[in-house]
């Protein structure tokens, strides 16, 4: 672990922060996208028509289609929720600080 972050000259600090910073963003997506999320049995029909073939194994198929389906209707409805945040909350760059951080 310590020989990765030599390597890529990052401190256990700034490591530590983006993954944080990480984390929190994947939980917000997860409870405001990925719980909203349906998927319908329609759906899974369509994708594996379009994505498969007869002769794929239909083993465990499912599965993966709806965890394929999942990422992709999160995707989009990330997109959306973006531009609706983008416009109901107008972002302010705090040059001060912003010059201190880029030094």
């Amino acid at each position: 672990f310590d020989k990765t972050l030599l390597e890529y000259a990052i401190s256990y600090q700034s490591w530590k922060r983006a993954l944080k910073k990480r984390l929190i963003i994947e939980k917000v997506i997860a409870e405001e996208l990925e719980e909203k999320v349906i998927i319908t049995p329609d759906n899974i029909s369509e994708y594996y028509e379009r994505n498969y073939g007869p002769k794929e194994d239909p083993a465990n198929i499912n599965e993966v289609i709806v965890k394929q389906l999942r990422r992709e209707k999160v995707e989009e409805a990330y997109k959306v929720w973006i531009k609706k945040l983008k416009k109901n909350y107008k972002v302010e760059i705090n040059r001060a600080r912003w010059e201190e951080i880029a030094s």
